[in-house]
């Protein structure tokens, strides 16, 4: 299940950087996420939810 996070989210952002080029320390702590798959938008509601549950199931542990 994991899968359809790497094939569907890219990190951006600050904390992208930080976690791969510099040791730096931030205030931030969040992440920064895009959408990378190229489909409808029927499609990509219905990946966000299985996202957004799959997320949900995890923070819950």
């Amino acid at each position: 299940m994991v899968l359809i996070l790497f094939s569907n989210l890219a990190l951006k952002g600050g904390t992208a950087i930080n976690l791969t080029i510099f040791d730096l320390p931030r205030l931030s702590v969040d992440i920064d996420l895009d959408f990378t798959n190229h489909v409808t938008k029927d499609e990509m509601l219905i990946i966000r939810q299985k996202i957004t549950n799959l997320l949900k199931n995890y923070l819950k542990k």
